[in-house]
């Protein structure tokens, strides 16, 4: 992957934490580097801020989280304080609509967020979250 994309953005922007995801429990997790508990968000459900299976993650440049929503075939973003932002996408083959999206990346420089929509065998490509979200 680039350089500038998804976790290795995470070293830079959040150099202090780590985020983990838990496709059990249905949350995103945040540690400290030396592994104590930060915070935590999300359970299992369809509403804002819910999952049913969050796959992938990646970082913007203003430092909003993105998670793949695998079974609710969609996209959250989120705040780094863990406060739901937005979201996009919804079942189907259409543009902007996915089959179980895993992998996400966000190019650190040009804001565009990429995602493995595996179901239809395909990356979707999107503006970032600071404009609004579109097919790019």
């Amino acid at each position: 992957m680039p350089p500038n994309f998804g976790l290795s953005a995470l070293h830079k922007t959040v150099e202090i934490n780590h985020l983990t995801m838990s496709k059990h429990v249905k949350r995103i997790q945040k540690f400290t580097n030396d592994g104590k508990f930060m915070l935590k968000w999300g359970s299992k459900g369809i509403g804002d801020g819910e999952f049913n299976g969050p796959a992938g993650l990646s970082i913007d440049r203003n430092d909003n989280i993105y998670v793949t929503d695998k079974n609710n075939n969609r996209i959250q973003v989120f705040t780094a304080d863990g406060t739901f932002l937005t979201k996009f996408g919804s079942q189907g083959n259409a543009t902007g609509q996915f089959i179980l999206p895993e992998g996400i990346g966000v190019d650190t420089k040009t804001g565009l967020v990429y995602v493995a929509d595996t179901g239809n065998y395909q990356i979707q490509v999107f503006r970032p979250v600071d404009s609004t979200i579109s097919a790019a």
